[in-house]
């Protein structure tokens, strides 16, 4: 159902933008114009950024500058330049994380296991931000042009930890071809298998691998448990390399070239999306990320906030426990949404829907989302411990950056899509939270 309630002359803007007739606009810069990605099509202000990211900075009050006209074909085209870049950029780290693990596999040693581990970390830092970019292969099935490629990257927050180790008692995981569930593989599982070193199990005593004495559990000795967890650490961490490179072939210009189907929506240049507003709304679907697996898995769960921890706060279901990347986790997803809300450009420079909102004459909301994005990017920066550590020492330090969270949540599901006639996803639908 459409949102309702926009002006009429904001209705007129936006048939009027859907013709591709530009806007005069500004933009906030405050860095180098950005360098376009080797390979990919590029022009100015269609920003794309690059493939090894530092983080951003804010250096304070921001000065608009004139930098150009405003078109919806240009902000799509700068999405499908950046995604092409987020994924060419996993794919890497991916391939990385695939020689370290069989390095792993081979010779189980703490220094081989070290290596995987910061080879994880890499990717798996890479993979948060593209996480704000499920749209396209990577989306669900249901929208246009999408493949659920993400679920067999990440499946959080449905992780199933013991029947990773059921596996490993079964060793079912070299089967070939490899039909594992999707809680059971993937850079979860693989945080499991890495970064777990204690003896005992994830599964209940009711589990066949607990039961009897000894339990097949039981039957492993620590040292065979070690081999296994590499082997199967090596055979995800393989096919964990084969999503990351159909993925980027998927977008790639010089292949699947999803970026044409993506960035001429509208034209007869792609036969996914026959209107611009339709690729659009599934970039406004991804954005929604933000919403239910940040602030509600990520922080609300765990300290508490929902319905779903029926115990008062649940440490135990904070993100990505065993390697200690919650922090940093929900960082990077900040910085994946606000390179599509702000540009990809260094700095968050380039093309974003800021700019599409500022190019209607809403710039006052688009200041105000902006604002509310670094502050909640500088609350989880701020955290002084792990989060499921602060779970006990510090709930209300969570219920703070909870609360910041909702500083963008709570207008990206009302003022934005309504602004920009973007329909809501209906998993959200009805939800005032």
């Amino acid at each position: 159902m459409k949102w309702l309630g926009y002006s009429a002359l904001t209705l007129g803007l936006l048939i009027a933008c859907e013709k591709d007739i530009p806007f005069e606009y500004t933009k906030a810069a405050t860095v180098a114009p950005p360098i376009p990605t080797p390979g990919l099509p590029f022009d100015a202000g269609h920003a794309s950024i690059d493939a090894q990211v530092a983080p951003p900075v804010d250096s304070g009050p921001v000065v608009e500058i004139p930098t150009g006209e405003f078109t919806k074909s240009g902000l799509l085209k700068a999405f499908a330049d950046c995604s092409v870049d987020r994924y060419r950029e996993f794919d890497e780290r991916a391939t990385v994380l695939r020689d370290a693990a069989r390095a792993w596999a081979t010779s189980p040693t703490d220094d081989t296991r070290a290596a995987a581990q910061a080879a994880w970390r890499s990717a798996n830092d890479s993979w948060q931000v593209a996480e704000l970019f499920r749209f396209g292969p990577s989306g669900p099935a249901s929208e246009g042009g999408g493949k659920d490629i993400r679920n067999e990257i990440y499946f959080f927050p449905d992780i199933n930890d013991c029947l990773v180790d059921q596996l490993l008692v079964s060793r079912n995981y070299t089967q070939q071809p490899l039909t594992l569930s999707l809680n059971a593989k993937g850079l979860g599982a693989l945080e499991y298998l890495l970064f777990y070193a204690g003896d005992a199990n994830s599964c209940s005593s009711v589990v066949t691998i607990n039961a009897g004495s000894p339990s097949p559990w039981a039957k492993l000795d620590p040292s065979e448990r070690t081999r296994r967890r590499a082997e199967y650490a090596a055979v995800l961490a393989d096919d964990l390399s084969v999503r990351a490179s159909t993925l980027l072939a998927a977008w790639d210009p010089s292949k699947g070239n999803f970026h044409a189907q993506f960035s001429g929506a509208g034209t007869p240049a792609s036969q996914t999306f026959l209107q611009q507003q339709d690729a659009f709304n599934v970039v406004d679907n991804a954005l929604f990320y933000w919403d239910k697996e940040l602030k509600d898995y990520k922080v609300a769960i765990p300290v508490g906030l929902s319905v779903e921890c029926t115990s008062g706060r649940c440490p135990e279901r904070a993100e990505a426990r065993f390697a200690q990347a919650s922090n940093a986790n929900i960082v990077q997803n900040i910085r994946g949404f606000r390179l599509l809300f702000q540009g990809c450009g260094p700095g968050f420079s380039g093309l974003g829907f800021d700019d599409y909102l500022r190019a209607i004459g809403n710039g006052a909301l688009a200041d105000r989302m902006t604002a509310a994005a670094s502050a909640a990017q500088l609350s989880a920066e701020t955290l002084p411990q792990p989060l499921d550590a602060l779970v006990s020492s510090d709930p209300a330090r969570l219920i703070a950056l909870h609360s910041a969270l909702k500083g963008v949540s709570d207008p990206l599901k009302a003022e934005f899509g309504s602004s920009l006639n973007l329909e809501l996803p209906a998993a959200s639908q009805g939800d005032n939270d």
